[in-house]
């Protein structure tokens, strides 16, 4: 029968319908507009652009220089980790410059920055490592931190004999005692600038800017070799390569190439005996089952969508394979995990204690390199766990509050490039004001209490060495025992 709009016009003037069924219709109509409205203000109030320059193009590397200091300048405006102490410094700091920027090199731009930058004390208002390391040169070596130290994880061919170095000494300074010295170039806690310190203490330029009587052009390397014997050895600087692949110093510790020129070798081989944390680098997930199913382990390298689809997809995949309360412990490992866009981790974080049997067990793993919003995934994880959850490894690289969200800020002649913050958040205890966090935070927030790790083990070199996993390898004979 032919559907007649005339013949049901009556009814739509009938008061239950005028009374009743209009109001819902508009509900559902203002429902329906509020998302696209709340993601206009958020972009608006935490996603808003840089200001745009107009300078001219420069004559000279003075004037080059003076026009990058002067939009440097506007930083602090922007990033609202700066309390009016910090800004006042950090305005000074740039003044200084302007009277020395017939003299500055790009790469004493890319250091004084740093440092002006790590005013604010915010792990996440730093120049950009990768970028700042595509304007400084670095030896044809990488390293890694790990219990005993310093150590060669990686190295162009004709150095390969010092991969599995111990690094004892950077121009006659202790490693350790090298740190101190770059903490006022790197701001947030200390595990920040530890985790991506490797940057630093491979660049000659970086250190020389740190302190002047040290080498522009090469390090002077004290080093214990993998066979125990002890030597010291001038290591020549690569000039900066802009165009190199952006490679952060978690990335160096897996064999996997990294798409870097020249042919590098690396302590560890990429096979089937490589540790489970540094398979398969590029994808967000790695993940196995474990004892039969009694156990699951994965691996989270970041936040983010990938080649195998959304993030979200992938971990509900995870969860459909297994029963709810049939896990006697899972093993949730995000180390190596620099962060992405938190939402995407929620359902999972908080879905997954539900898996456990009531005395079930879940084990976080955490090192430095664990950041932003692998951060938030580690707090959700604690708090939905209610009191199961047992966090192991070293701390995170930044602390339980920081400033995050915000936009690129790109230095006009340079191009050196940071960020400005923008959102606060507080996953100690929660972050529920308006005026002050994140406004997807006032949602999605949980007094997770205090993120440090129950029990701290680093990973031993002689472990990574020998293709062991120190802090895996304790939990799940933890998870054995506990059975």
């Amino acid at each position: 029968m032919k559907f007649r709009f005339a013949a049901v016009r009556p009814l739509l003037k009938h008061p239950v319908v005028l009374y009743l069924i209009a109001p819902l219709v508009v509900v559902g109509v203002l429902a329906l507009s509020v998302k696209p409205v709340f993601m206009w203000l958020l972009v608006r109030e935490f996603y808003f652009p840089a200001p745009a320059y107009h300078y001219p193009a420069p004559t000279s590397r003075a004037e080059a220089m003076r026009q990058d200091l002067d939009y440097l300048d506007k930083f602090p405006e922007l990033d609202r980790s700066f309390d009016a102490k910090s800004r006042a410094a950090f305005h000074a700091g740039v003044a200084a410059l302007k009277s020395r920027a017939g003299t500055l090199a790009v790469a004493d731009l890319a250091m004084q920055a740093s440092r002006l930058l790590a005013l604010a004390d915010n792990a996440h208002t730093n120049v950009r490592a990768p970028d700042r390391a595509a304007v400084i040169n670095r030896v044809p070596l990488r390293f890694g931190w790990f219990a005993e130290g310093l150590f060669v994880v990686r190295a162009e061919a004709g150095f390969a004999p010092l991969l599995g170095a111990q690094v004892t000494g950077i121009d006659g300074v202790a490693p350790q005692d090298m740190l101190t010295r770059l903490k006022p170039y790197n701001g947030g806690p200390f595990e920040r600038l530890r985790a991506y310190s490797p940057f630093l203490l491979e660049s000659p330029d970086a250190l020389h800017a740190v302190d002047s009587a040290m080498p522009q052009d090469h390090l002077n390397l004290a080093l214990k070799l993998a066979d125990g014997r002890s030597t010291r050895l001038d290591v020549p600087a690569l000039p900066p390569q802009a165009k190199a692949p952006d490679v952060w110093s978690e990335r160096e510790l897996a064999p996997a190439p990294t798409g870097y020129p020249g042919d590098w070798k690396t302590v560890l081989a990429d096979d089937d005996k490589l540790p489970w944390v540094l398979r398969n680098p590029d994808d967000s997930v790695f993940w196995r089952t474990l004892d039969a199913g009694r156990g699951l382990y994965i691996h989270l390298w970041a936040i983010d969508d990938d080649k195998h689809g959304p993030l979200a997809d992938q971990l509900r995949l995870v969860l459909e394979g297994l029963k709810p309360g049939s896990l006697d412990y899972a093993v949730v490992d995000l180390r190596t995990d620099g962060g992405g866009s938190y939402p995407k981790a929620f359902d999972f974080a908080k879905a997954l204690p539900s898996y456990l049997k009531r005395d079930g067990k879940l084990y976080l793993l955490t090192d430095n390199f664990t950041f932003s919003a692998a951060i938030v995934t580690l707090a959700w994880l604690k708090y939905y766990s209610d009191g199961r959850s047992v966090i192991v490894g070293e701390h995170a690289g930044d602390r339980e509050e920081f400033w995050a969200e915000g936009s690129g800020f790109e230095l006009p002649n340079s191009q050196l490039w940071m960020a400005f913050r923008t959102g606060y958040h507080d996953w100690e205890h929660g972050c529920y004001n308006w005026s002050r966090c994140f406004w997807l935070n006032v949602s999605y927030s949980v007094p997770a209490g205090k993120l440090g790790p129950d029990v701290t083990l680093p990973w031993k070199f002689s472990d990574y060495a020998a293709d062991r996993d120190t802090a895996l390898d304790y939990v799940l004979e933890a998870a054995r025992e506990a059975r």
